[in-house]
């Protein structure tokens, strides 16, 4: 009788252990998995004190990329909206952004910045991350949610793979010169709308914000239907849009503008149509400077 109460005994012992070796298994399989098919699987373990060491392992060693990418800065702490102002007032929840004191630079921890060329920029000029951006040069609104996007890390991005991890408490949209071209009003109108309506779904938590579409020199070699006339027609367009659907914007174009209606030439990179790094200077003032209300940091 002891015997069989011992092989009994010894029996469930053994059951209990190849379960658990195969729970394992299976729970390794599925981290191998996450970490080779899905980038916000690779960022959100890499966040954890020991599986993050093992997966910066994994991903650096076995497939040969830079982790220092997939790691979330540790200045990048996000600041956290007031609920109301110093006199109990309700903040403001649309409309253009106003302008306040001039915020520190740990305000952009806070955002990304979604667009084209002139958004590339900000990554060259140093002004942002390029983690915080999903940007091409000549891209048009119109492709901008079927495009894939290449970093240099040499990870892939979809649109709505990115806003799915990166996207912030606050998002800038600057699309609109290159679609001038490309479209006739109807589609052009209804295209950027449809783009919004997109992010709005995918980040219903985030402060959105349409930046105004900055002016060319008159004239430039290729500029086609790109005109100031036509780029102050769709402002007042995507002004309104803004307050449709209850959104922010940010009148960037009014500090890169002469007293001819077009660009500043001392902002020209040489072509007209893109901008030398005084003039992001200057829109990167005036972003600061006009910050979306409960998000400004001081000194």
């Amino acid at each position: 009788m002891s015997k069989t109460k011992t092989r009994n005994s010894s029996f469930r012992f053994a059951y209990f252990v190849l379960v658990t070796l195969i729970i394992l298994c299976l729970l390794v399989l599925v981290y191998l998995v996450g970490i080779m098919f899905s980038d916000k699987f690779v960022r959100k373990t890499m966040s954890m004190p020991i599986l993050g060491t093992v997966t910066e392992f994994l991903v650096g060693n076995l497939y040969g990329e830079d982790t220092s990418a997939l790691k979330v800065s540790s200045d990048s702490t996000d600041v956290k909206p007031k609920k109301d102002d110093a006199e109990g007032e309700s903040l403001p929840t649309y409309g253009e952004l106003q302008e306040t004191d001039l915020c520190t630079n740990a305000y952009l921890n806070n955002c990304c910045f979604l667009g084209d060329s002139r958004t590339v920029a900000m990554v060259k000029y140093g002004y942002v991350d390029e983690s915080q951006t999903l940007a091409e040069v000549g891209l048009a609104h119109m492709n901008a949610e079927s495009n894939v996007y290449t970093y240099k890390s040499g990870l892939q991005y979809t649109f709505d793979s990115f806003l799915d991890y990166y996207s912030k408490d606050i998002i800038y949209i600057s699309y609109g010169v290159n679609g001038i071209n490309f479209a006739d009003e109807v589609t052009y109108e209804t295209s950027y709308e449809k783009l919004i309506d997109h992010v709005i779904s995918s980040c219903p938590n985030s402060k959105i914000v349409i930046q105004s579409i900055w002016p060319v020199r008159e004239g430039y070699v290729g500029a086609g239907n790109i005109t100031n006339a036509a780029i102050d027609y769709y402002n007042d367009y995507l002004r309104r849009l803004a307050d449709d659907k209850g959104l922010y914007y940010l009148d960037t174009q009014s500090v890169l503008k002469d007293e001819y209606n077009q660009m500043k030439q001392e902002y020209n990179d040489g072509d007209g149509l893109h901008y030398a790094q005084e003039g992001y200077e200057a829109v990167m003032q005036y972003m600061l400077s006009h910050p979306v209300p409960g998000y400004e940091v001081y000194q």
